[in-house]
């Protein structure tokens, strides 16, 4: 299995326990977590148990293949990582692979991550000379979200000495998730933040949660169209970011930046902002070795 640590973000933030991962005979699990275990995978053989970052954690294999799922010390199931193969893959993924720019890349893995409280994503990390992508589908075949493999960082999410230990979101210097860092961990979502994404976007599919520095991050799937949530670490939503093509932009917006400074500029990228006072278009321009950020209201009108 390939393993690659993404932080845990969890639904309290609260203080930092530094605690250490290590292997657990079987005799030491909690037999409550044991007994959730065995009633999920009934059968799994080649079982060896881990505790990691204030989580019980079962390696496994079922059905012939590799799996990892992540419990409490209540038994509760946090998330579960599986490996699958590139033709078991549902079709709506298979096809939206093929027919993205990525199709070319060499497949270097492909996970599936379930979790109780959120849409199973499937996870497809590709590779071209030395660039590495992670791309995110939901089971009907939306890339929902892109991410560079080769970052690196400090992430450090703790739970205490023992098992038993409430997980909790590191609120130190570097508490973002980090691709590339090392896995997939389980992660919850504030209540405020999952009533919000409810309400503003009914019917989103939740893909994936970060913490970054004094944000989380929230990538959802709304209809077809992906998402990226914002809000601040005690729940207050800051923004919505939704990328665009040129051709999703109202005339407004395009006449107003062909009759400003960069109307001969070379558009590179191009996102729409919801925010709590108000929505508007930020296109990054470039002109040779100048970039620019060019920002426009709803309206029409340039305001940075």
């Amino acid at each position: 299995m390939n393993i690659k640590l993404r932080v845990l973000t969890l639904a309290a933030v609260g203080t930092l326990l530094t605690g250490c991962d290590r292997e657990i005979g079987a005799g030491r699990v909690n037999p409550v977590v044991n007994d959730a275990f065995l009633t999920m995978y009934n059968g799994a053989s080649r079982v060896q148990w881990e505790y990691k970052q204030g989580f019980y954690v079962v390696d496994f294999w079922q059905n012939g293949v590799e799996a990892e799922a992540w419990y409490d010390s209540t038994g509760a199931w946090y998330m579960t990582e599986t490996d699958v193969k590139y033709a078991s893959l549902p079709e709506s993924v298979r096809s939206a692979f093929a027919a993205s720019e990525w199709a070319g890349w060499r497949i270097d893995d492909i996970d599936m991550l379930e979790y109780p409280d959120r849409e199973t994503v499937y996870i497809i990390e590709v590779e071209l000379a030395d660039v590495d992508r992670a791309l995110w589908f939901s089971p009907d075949g939306v890339l929902a979200k892109t991410v560079p493999e080769n970052n690196t960082g400090n992430n450090n999410t703790g739970a205490g000495n023992d098992p038993g230990t409430t997980p909790v979101t590191n609120p130190g210097n570097n508490p973002g998730t980090n691709p590339g860092t090392g896995g997939y961990g389980p992660s919850a979502i504030l209540p405020a933040v999952k009533d919000f994404i409810a309400q503003k976007y009914p019917g989103a599919r939740i893909i994936d949660v970060e913490i970054e520095y004094n944000t989380i991050e929230i990538d959802i799937v709304d209809g077809r169209i992906p998402r990226e949530v914002i809000f601040s670490r005690d729940g207050e939503w800051l923004r919505t970011e939704t990328e665009l093509r040129r051709s999703d932009l109202p005339a407004v917006v395009l006449n107003a930046l062909a009759a400003s400074q960069y109307a001969s500029w070379r558009i590179d990228d191009i996102s729409c902002l919801e925010t709590p006072a108000g929505d508007y278009y930020l296109l990054e321009v470039e002109s040779g070795n100048r970039e620019s950020r060019v920002k426009i209201d709803t309206n029409g009108t340039i305001v940075s």
